[in-house]
């Protein structure tokens, strides 16, 4: 996709037909000083953080399976977030925010993703569109 010159738009993501897709680049912590900016002076605050920032601004998140969440922390670690996924992963699902949109997905047999969609943004994307509709027809 991104091979084609008229699909990558200005900001650095891609367009399929009239949808742009952006990468949040919140769940990107590869380093340890990446881990020292994220806000929050603990790591359950850092965390909190995390979920926090995801739950109010991502419209979906590609999830890794509870036993490759456990690979990652174990066998990556040396990429910080990964040290973490297992604790994000249930706690992002533990919420009714983050509804699951696809199968399970494996790209390797050590990572096997799913994709979520965010409830609550997607709900407050319908109302506001719902809000326009009846103001214009006013």
């Amino acid at each position: 996709m991104f091979d084609r010159k008229d699909s990558v738009t200005r900001n650095g993501g891609t367009r399929v037909s009239d949808v742009e897709i952006r990468i949040d680049l919140l769940m990107t912590v590869l380093a340890e000083e990446d881990w020292r900016q994220v806000e929050g002076a603990t790591t359950d605050n850092k965390l909190s953080h995390l979920i926090d920032q995801a739950n109010q601004r991502i419209d979906y998140l590609i999830i890794p399976t509870a036993k490759s969440a456990a690979f990652l922390r174990d066998e990556i670690g040396h990429v910080v977030i990964n040290r973490y996924a297992v604790s994000l992963r249930d706690t992002l699902l533990s919420s009714d925010n983050w509804e699951p949109i696809s199968d399970e997905i494996m790209n390797d047999p050590y990572e096997v993703v799913q994709v979520f969609r965010n409830r609550n943004l997607m709900e407050s994307e319908q109302l506001a569109a719902t809000s326009r509709d009846s103001n214009l027809n006013r």
